[in-house]
């Protein structure tokens, strides 16, 4: 603890933040999901296998809910991705209302992909996208959606609002901060 008075905290608005089988997340078409398959980018936990090879391009999995964020100062959407093959892509935007889209090259080791900008609608949400260059399958890990305009390191939430200081905020590898 650094004591300081109205040090910033983050909170995850999205709950859940690893169970990609949560009805809150939803699978379109030709997309399903295997929990708890990988070892997850935190120590100790499972990731989620995403398989989509019957999906079309521009599906995928999305958050049903719209979070509630600023209209006027950027958010922050992150996910942790990987494959086991190097060298696909997949897209993330904003579920809600797509403004920016990242368009990630992935990797076999864990990657954490991170969309911020303003939402003029005062909500955001989170959609990883099939691309035409997409492995039938990629694992998915600590979703999170920030009302705050920079990346902290995930917060894994199970369902319940998590806040945590800024400077106690879980960090792969890293231990506490």
């Amino acid at each position: 603890n650094l004591g300081l008075l109205g040090a910033p905290t983050a909170e995850n608005l999205l709950h859940p933040s690893e169970d990609f089988l949560d009805s809150r997340w939803l699978k379109q078409p030709g997309v399903s999901v295997s929990s708890n398959v990988v070892p997850s980018v935190f120590a100790g936990e499972l990731a989620d296998r995403i398989d989509w090879a019957a999906a079309t391009v521009g599906t995928g999995l999305y958050t049903q809910n719209s979070y509630i964020v600023s209209a006027v100062i950027k958010n922050t959407k992150t996910i942790s991705i990987r494959a086991d093959i190097a060298g696909g892509t997949v897209d993330v935007v904003d579920s809600y209302l797509s403004i920016g889209t990242i368009t990630h090259v992935l990797s076999t080791d864990w990657q954490i992909v991170t969309l911020s900008e303003i939402q003029p609608g005062g909500k955001a949400g989170l959609w990883v996208r099939k691309t035409a260059n997409s492995p039938d399958s990629i694992y998915l890990a600590a979703a999170n959606i920030k009302d705050m305009p920079f990346a902290t390191p995930p917060i894994v939430t199970a369902g319940l609002p998590i806040t945590a200081p800024a400077h106690k905020i879980r960090s792969p590898g890293c231990g506490q901060l």
